[in-house]
């Protein structure tokens, strides 16, 4: 079927032409990351529904399997993040500094109830 290669190349000229303009509107690169991978995911599965000629069942295994380990991806990738980082007030993150443990000596010595 070549209308997949069609589909694959259209879906790339619009989302390289709504990431130009999302990054002169907003001047943000999160929302051109998206837009990508959106477009690499839709490509990567024409692809392979084309290349391997799926019927109904296949496509939607396909679409099935695809969408769990984006899924996994997605879940991994932001507790890594998420465990290492903060959000300010603004939705930007900022590292966190890390701080010695402070044991129970040291916190009853600096005003609490001895």
């Amino acid at each position: 079927m070549a209308f997949y290669s069609v589909f694959g190349i259209s879906i790339f000229w619009m989302s390289l032409i709504a990431s130009i303009i999302l990054y002169a509107v907003k001047r943000k690169w999160h929302p051109i990351m998206y837009l990508i991978a959106i477009s690499f995911y839709i490509f990567s599965v024409g692809f392979v529904i084309d290349v391997f000629d799926l019927k109904k069942n296949g496509i939607l295994i396909t679409l099935a399997i695809s969408s769990i380990i984006m899924i996994g991806i997605g879940y991994y990738l932001s507790t890594k993040i998420i465990d290492n980082k903060k959000m300010d007030n603004k939705g930007e993150f900022f590292p966190v500094k890390k701080t010695a443990p402070v044991s129970r000596k040291t916190r009853k010595g600096k005003g609490g109830k001895s």
